[in-house]
């Protein structure tokens, strides 16, 4: 299944089996040591797996929310994943039947619906709001959230966001220099005259 991305079911032994069914739904399986490079090849896999890295974003800063709890949408999308909250928190560990279900296409849509519900409440809540990044490479442009993977880079040092299209603008992180500079600083010896 992870080396060719086959699920054609073949004849195992009775003991085999009852091992399968054992662990079908065992979040156990992490795609970046087994296959890092499968979703590269499987169209729908490398959409869960950015949706996921989304939702993991979106997690935080909703976990973080005080007024997460009047978001009803959020709740009711994230209600689906009751039990399967490794998928919300991790982003390469699946089960054999999560597999499945990416095959069947039937964890894209929800998601997209959990994705599209947490940002939803993140653009009305002031809270939310409030924890946005500004690009200090460009210092303009709408406030910037490390869940929006399609329009921003993060630094993989101290993890500030930017814009995707400033990243190529400046080779260093202007965070990781202002820190190192500070850091320099403040282990320099007092010139006391």
């Amino acid at each position: 299944m992870l080396q060719n991305w086959d699920f054609y079911m073949h004849r195992v032994s009775k003991e085999s089996a009852s091992v399968i069914d054992e662990i079908v739904s065992i979040p156990m399986l992490h795609m970046t040591a087994l296959a890092p490079e499968l979703h590269l090849y499987v169209g729908s896999l490398d959409k869960v797996r950015k949706l996921r890295h989304q939702l993991s974003g979106l997690c935080r800063y909703l976990n973080a929310c005080k007024k997460v709890a009047e978001a009803e949408g959020w709740h009711r999308a994230i209600s689906k994943f009751k039990n399967k909250e490794y998928l919300l928190e991790h982003t390469d560990i699946y089960s054999v039947q999560d597999l499945v279900r990416v095959h069947m296409s039937l964890m894209v849509p929800e998601l997209k619906d959990c994705v599209n519900e947490g940002i939803s409440h993140v653009k009305s809540c002031s809270v939310c709001q409030g924890q946005a990044f500004i690009c200090e490479i460009c210092n303009q442009g709408p406030a910037l959230f490390p869940f929006q993977v399609d329009r921003i880079w993060k630094c993989p040092k101290c993890s500030s966001v930017y814009h995707l299209i400033c990243k190529p603008a400046t080779t260093h992180c202007p965070r990781c220099l202002r820190l190192s500079s500070r850091r320099h600083t403040a282990t320099e010896p007092l010139n006391v005259n």
